[in-house]
């Protein structure tokens, strides 16, 4: 078994959406992109294609972001990270900037509907820090250490180019219990924890509990 890890080209988008896919579901059927603006996945998927390739560098929707993993020259897992506001622009407000400018109006404005019911859980991203924004391995490569690889990867490039920076982070829904403990096992741990006491909001998002879990670097 041969695993390369490689920085992303164009030419992995659209595994990098699916990656955007299923680290936005959490280990559940709920795709947030469908169920608070409107769209199908399908819908959905296509749109995050449209937006990885505008290349915003600070966000996850940056192929430059992303490293990913093959195992026998198949693409099996991915992950991306920035440092947060490292050119002053948080990376709410460069995502929000280029789904205005993506998805449709009417899809957009009902998204705006929900804005104070997801606020519940909202977590800052502290700046100055390397926030790992998205995490994937596919079934088939599982159980072989990839994600903290991949972690390896995408904290090790980012504190080559900023050595000032002395913290990483990621945010989860609690839900993922997958996820967490491979977080854990690479030495993040709970340092922020937000619910909801509303179930409407598990209509529209995994769970309504979400977690910001830190590492020292």
């Amino acid at each position: 078994m041969e695993i390369k890890i490689r920085k992303a080209t164009n030419a992995d988008i659209p595994f990098l959406a699916e990656t955007i896919i299923e680290a936005e579901k959490s280990g559940t059927e709920v795709l947030s992109y469908s169920t608070i603006f409107g769209l199908s996945e399908d819908e959905a998927r296509n749109y995050i294609i449209a937006m990885l390739e505008e290349e915003t560098e600070g966000c996850e929707f940056s192929v430059s972001s992303f490293f990913v993993a093959e195992i026998n020259g198949e693409t099996i897992g991915a992950a991306c990270g920035w440092v947060e506001a490292a050119d002053g622009m948080p990376s709410s407000l460069l995502k929000g900037n280029l789904l205005r400018f993506t998805i449709p109006k009417e899809n957009f404005e009902r998204a705006i509907g929900f804005a104070s019911l997801i606020s519940e859980i909202h977590l800052e991203i502290k700046p100055g820090t390397i926030n790992i924004g998205v995490v994937y391995v596919a079934e088939n490569g599982r159980g072989k250490g990839l994600v903290s690889v991949l972690l390896d990867a995408v904290i090790n490039s980012l504190k080559a180019k900023h050595p000032e920076v002395s913290e990483a982070g990621i945010q989860v829904f609690d839900c993922n219990s997958r996820a967490i403990r491979a977080y854990e096992k690479y030495g993040f741990s709970l340092s922020l924890q937000k619910s909801s006491e509303d179930l409407e909001l598990e209509k529209y998002l995994p769970s309504k509990t979400k977690l910001q879990m830190t590492k020292k670097i």
